[in-house]
């Protein structure tokens, strides 16, 4: 049985390639949201951090099945703070 995010988003893609043969392609509108909506209670905007983390990097495992990925944002999270981004 498969119990993160990221394992049930692989098996769901996955089982549907198999049975359409096809790639599959992925919208996610507002992928903000979950974090933005927790802000005021850091605890729980960490916990949601971490979720969405696992979710979407189980996109990267997929990229051989995917033919198109969309994501969409409420605002830009650098704003937030939430995600650390480093450029070597």
């Amino acid at each position: 049985m498969v119990h993160s995010t990221g394992g049930k988003l692989d098996a769901v893609i996955r089982a549907i390639e198999k049975t359409t043969g096809m790639q599959i392609v992925v919208l996610i509108d507002e992928y903000d949201k979950p974090i933005l909506d927790t802000l005021k209670n850091p605890e729980i905007a960490g916990e949601m951090r971490d979720i969405l983390r696992d979710f979407y990097g189980g996109l990267k495992s997929l990229d051989s099945s995917l033919k198109f990925v969309m994501i969409t944002g409420v605002s830009k999270l650098v704003k937030t703070g939430i995600f650390q981004v480093s450029i070597t």
